[in-house]
């Protein structure tokens, strides 16, 4: 956490200032409103709107609180390392208009047809002037899902040393706190506190891709560990899992959720975790003793943000909807594992590497998520309708979805590993224990591996027993794999006396606690007929 937060107070010194010259328009389903800073840059600015001008913030209704690190582009200068990096934003004309420095911007997702004046103030102020922090005239919008939808901006573009493409895109979400009270085309995925909040990903492109005369390509969504950003699951990187695409496009997406949390003794900002599902309706980022609590609902607002970039891409990038892969590691393994769990008929196949199978709890998740004992309930529900636990939605066997089967599931994890929640231990052997019983049809592996690979010298990784690696965890080879593909499931391994075994999940290798590497639920050969299943 102190290399972020780091980051952010060197980019955005966080002093009170003014703004002036502000500026609104409407295009693609959303209004742009821009107006001037200058650092030292407020912490947090208000934005009001209102069908009547006005002078008074009690005279309109407020629609959002960006953060300096969201109304500036703290996500991309952190990881383009760019600190005079600008948000790109469409015209009403079709064009794109590049922020100038000092350029601020909120963007509100219209729900209705209407003309409406905006208001820009530092938190905190409550005078509004028209042409200085109000905009002269009404903004003009349309509500009008079929022909004028809310789409992904491209921000930046660059080529990796690996010759990748990578395509860098942004969105602002719409914040509500109901649930179910989004456009057509555009889902709520943030509560209300966070309307507004801008959020990216990366998409890397196979070399040699080839979309011509319609020709559809697959996808797999990678989502990155606690201490990761999408900029390091791009196809350049990860060299132990091979993560380029080989005919089509990787997805990189990005968790942060900025909020104020207290750290050493003072209040600062910072890009926490929602662990790739999501936070409490009630959570106030503004405030720094926030904290989850029974009563409250998470909501997997990270999960429906990421589903609807997935009918993005289906839509606008050549997608094939039947070879839609996950991998993820760490923290990113348990959130693959959840939407594979939660959506199974949406995606073809799950690589989960390095995943306990626990929920994360680290002090900032805390006060997302809730305790463990608290086990807050989430907007999920079960095959009787009842609300899943967010405990529950990380582990390896509670179903989230009245479907029975999943997609293929394949998940590595090491003896070495004592990372965390995400460690080798007794409870996680039980629960391979329990999939192998039930017939899942999920493929388990371990070998020696610790968390973090500083050497590939493991059995299932190239480097200790070269002929017995698998690329089955390679990238390229998820590209293969339909979702109208359906496997036999191979289970009761743990009752094969030939079989190797876990053990009972003491950590270390050599110490005749199991194997030190095995599987279950394999057959060597299971994979795709053939290049597309």
């Amino acid at each position: 956490m102190k290399n972020i937060l780091y980051s952010i107070l060197l980019l955005f010194p966080m002093v009170a200032h003014t703004q002036t010259n502000i500026r609104a328009w409407y295009a693609q389903g959303q209004v742009w409103i821009l107006w001037n800073t200058q650092s030292p840059y407020p912490e947090t600015y208000a934005i009001y709107k209102s069908e009547q001008p006005f002078t008074q913030a009690d005279q309109a209704t407020i629609i959002g609180r960006p953060f300096a690190y969201e109304y500036l582009p703290g996500t991309f200068a952190v990881q383009t390392g760019d600190p005079d990096f600008r948000y790109k934003v469409p015209k009403p004309d079709g064009s794109i208009y590049e922020l100038g420095e000092n350029e601020a911007l909120f963007v509100a997702t219209t729900e209705q047809t209407e003309s409406t004046y905006y208001g820009v103030v530092e938190w905190g102020n409550t005078a509004f002037t028209s042409g200085i922090n109000l905009t002269t005239a009404a903004v003009h919008s349309i509500y009008d899902p079929i022909n004028d939808p809310v789409t992904c901006y491209l921000q930046y573009t660059n080529i990796l040393p690996t010759g990748h493409k990578a395509n860098w895109y942004n969105i602002w979400l719409l914040g509500k706190q109901n649930l179910n009270d989004g456009r057509p085309d555009y889902p709520v995925m943030a509560n209300a506190y966070k309307n507004g909040m801008p959020s990216m990903f990366i998409v890397s492109e196979a070399i040699n891709m080839d979309t011509t005369a319609g020709k559809l390509i697959p996808v797999t969504h990678w989502l990155h560990g606690a201490g990761g950003t999408a900029n390091g699951t791009v196809a350049s990187q990860f060299k132990a899992f091979n993560i380029a695409p080989l005919k089509g496009i990787s997805v990189s997406h990005n968790d942060d959720f900025f909020q104020l949390i207290f750290y050493e003794n003072s209040i600062v900002g910072t890009t926490s975790r929602t662990v790739w599902f999501g936070y409490t309706k009630r959570h106030n980022p503004f405030d720094p003793n926030f904290h989850a609590a029974p009563g409250d609902t998470i909501i997997n607002y990270t999960q429906r943000r990421i589903l609807w970039i997935n009918n993005w891409l289906i839509r606008n990038y050549h997608a094939d909807r039947d070879h839609i892969a996950l991998q993820g590691y760490s923290m990113g393994s348990g959130g693959v594992s959840a939407l594979a769990k939660a959506y199974p008929d949406l995606f073809s196949t799950v690589c989960a590497f390095n995943n306990g199978f626990r929920r994360v709890d680290e002090e900032t998740v805390i006060s997302i998520h809730g305790t463990i004992e608290d086990n807050l309930p989430t907007n999920i529900r079960d095959r009787n309708n009842k609300n899943i636990g967010i405990n529950q939605v990380f582990d390896m066997n509670t179903p989230l979805s009245s479907q029975r089967d999943l997609p293929l599931f394949r998940t590595w994890a090491g003896k070495n590993d004592q990372n965390g929640r995400m460690h080798w231990g007794p409870d996680l052997v039980a629960q391979y224990r329990v999939a192998d019983s039930l017939g899942w049809g999920m493929q388990i592996s371990w070998d020696e591996r610790p968390h973090t690979y500083d050497t590939l010298l493991y059995h299932w990784i190239f480097g200790k027993l070269p002929l017995l690696q698998t690329y089955r965890d390679d990238l390229g080879y998820q590209e293969l794999f339909s979702n109208k593909q359906s496997f036999p499931a191979f289970f009761n391994h743990r009752l094969d006396p030939k079989n190797n075994d876990p053990g009972t999940g003491v950590q270390g290798i050599n110490m005749g606690d199991g194997d030190d590497w095995g599987n279950m639920g394999w057959l060597s050969q299971l994979g795709p007929a053939d290049d597309h299943g």
